[in-house]
């Protein structure tokens, strides 16, 4: 989290300049999104894979089409596994369940394709990334009839990355759109993660008046 907010510290300096420079064109606008999915696989269809995803973020346009955009988005994911495995004589385990919850603070620049007028408005945006992940797994076992729930808490996980967004807007009104995404987060060592990481989003947008 410190790297994270000496990251902000650099960025505060250009936030101020675009405030003094900025025109008549300011406005802020502020995004929400959700997206969930669920897979369920296996012979019997006994196991899933469950993602929940919330985001949100807030730009500040200092000029018609660029500014600066401050994003945060929480995803919970839910693996089960329900399979009768033997580890020996008399043990079973019957279900490993993980469940993984992943924070991203972004801050970065975002640019509108077309006038803002526009009744579609294509953006994109992008910038630095800080992802923290936290996950436990439960193991059921199960020996002479009973089951044991053994649970274990996987270290924290924090890591320096980019983000990127591809943003289609449909503005119903002047001050209020849909809006549909693709995002990804990856590591500025390995640019194939740029495709192996995308998420599609809807959502809505709000032009503070």
């Amino acid at each position: 989290m410190v790297t994270f907010r000496k990251h902000l510290i650099v960025l505060l300096p250009l936030l101020l300049t675009l405030l003094c420079i900025g025109n008549a064109f300011s406005m802020a606008e502020l995004n929400g999104g959700f997206k969930y999915s669920k897979h369920v696989y296996g012979s019997n269809k006994e196991s899933s894979l469950t993602s929940r995803t919330y985001s949100g973020s807030m730009a500040i346009y200092f000029f018609s089409t660029t500014g600066i955009e401050f994003n945060y988005s929480h995803n919970d994911e839910i693996l089960t596994q329900n399979e009768r495995v033997l580890i020996e004589p008399g043990l079973y385990i019957v279900s490993i369940q993980n469940r993984v919850k992943t924070k991203t603070y972004g801050a970065g620049l975002r640019q509108m394709l077309a006038s803002r007028k526009a009744m579609i408005t294509p953006v994109v945006s992008a910038g630095y990334a800080r992802q923290i992940k936290s996950s436990i797994t439960d193991y059921t076992f199960e020996a002479v009839g009973e089951r044991i729930l053994y649970k274990v808490n996987n270290p924290r996980e924090q890591s320096n990355a980019m983000f990127g967004t591809f943003m289609l807007k449909i503005n119903i009104t002047k001050l209020i759109a849909i809006t549909g995404s693709v995002k990804t987060v990856f590591s500025a060592n390995d640019y194939n993660d740029i495709k192996n990481n995308l998420e599609y989003e809807a959502g809505i947008s709000w032009v503070l008046p």
